[in-house]
C-alpha cells in the first residue's frame, strides 16, 4: 500500500509539472510571435526567480520572458548567439562561439534580470574548484597572461587509471587510498566588471564517488567550460 501511494504521489507530480509547463508555453506563444520568434524555440530557468531565457533555435535571437506575465521584460537580442549556456544560482551564462563574447544574466534585488556582455579581453581567468568532506580545492584555474596555476596544476582527473583531460602539464594525481566523497563542484568566472567581478556557477551539489561515473560525468561539463574559457581567455591576447 505504501509503494502504492507513493508511486501515485510521484506520477501526480509529474503531472503536474508536465501541465504547468505546457500551459506556460501556450502563453509564451502570443509573446514570441510579437517578437519575431520561430516555432523552434528552447527555455532557460534563471534559477531562484520567475524569469526564463527563450532562445530561437532557428535564427540568432534571445530574450528574457517572466513566467508569472509571460511577456518578454527585456529587450530582444539579435547580435548574440547562445551557442553554448549554463545556469545556476540566480545566474546565467552563455558564450557566443562566433564572436566569443560573453553574456552574463543576473536576477537583481528588484527581481529584475541584469544583463551583461563581455569582449574576450575582458574575461579575467576561470576556475573549476571542487569540494570534499575535508577540504576545498581548485582543480584547475587560467588566467589572463599565464596558463594554468592551482593546485592540481593538469587539468581535471577522469576515470580510475588517472585520465587528465584539459591540463598542460600531464602531471597525475594518485589514487586515494580511502573512498572520498565530493559534495560540490563549483565554476568560477572572473570578469572585467567592478559591480559583479566574480561569477560563481554551480555544476554539482550533493555527494558522489570521487571518480565515479558521476564525477566523471560533472568533470566532462566542467572541462568543457574551462576549456572554452580557456579558449576565449587566450584569444583576447
Amino acid at each position: 500500500m505504501f509503494i502504492f501511494v507513493v508511486s501515485f504521489l510521484v506520477f501526480a507530480l509529474f503531472a503536474y509539472f508536465f501541465i504547468s509547463r505546457k500551459n506556460f508555453q501556450d502563453q509564451l506563444k502570443p509573446a514570441l510571435l510579437k517578437n519575431g520568434f520561430s516555432k523552434s524555440y528552447q527555455l532557460y530557468p534563471l534559477k531562484g526567480s520567475n524569469l526564463w531565457i527563450v532562445k530561437d533555435k532557428s535564427i540568432q535571437k534571445f530574450g528574457v520572458i517572466n513566467e508569472k506575465s509571460s511577456k518578454f521584460i527585456t529587450d530582444v537580442f539579435t547580435d548574440f548567439e547562445l551557442s553554448n549556456c549554463v545556469t545556476s544560482n540566480n545566474l546565467f551564462i552563455g558564450v557566443d562561439n562566433t564572436t566569443r563574447r560573453t553574456c552574463i544574466i543576473r536576477k537583481n534585488s528588484s527581481g529584475m534580470p541584469d544583463i551583461h556582455f563581455f569582449d574576450s579581453k575582458d574575461i579575467i581567468s576561470i576556475e573549476v574548484s571542487e569540494t570534499t568532506d575535508s577540504e576545498t580545492r581548485t582543480i584547475t584555474k587560467t588566467n589572463r597572461g599565464s596558463q594554468v596555476l592551482g593546485a592540481a596544476v593538469g587539468g581535471i582527473l577522469l576515470g580510475g587509471a588517472g585520465l587528465i583531460v584539459g591540463g598542460v602539464t600531464g602531471s597525475k594525481r594518485s589514487k586515494a587510498k580511502t573512498t572520498t566523497y565530493v559534495n560540490k563542484v563549483e565554476l568560477k568566472l572572473m570578469v572585467n566588471d567592478m559591480q559583479n567581478p566574480v561569477n560563481s556557477i554551480t555544476l554539482y551539489v550533493g555527494k558522489t564517488e570521487e571518480n565515479g561515473l558521476v564525477h566523471q560525468d560533472i568533470m566532462k561539463k566542467a572541462d568543457l567550460w574551462n576549456g572554452i574559457f580557456k579558449a576565449i581567455i587566450h584569444s583576447g591576447k
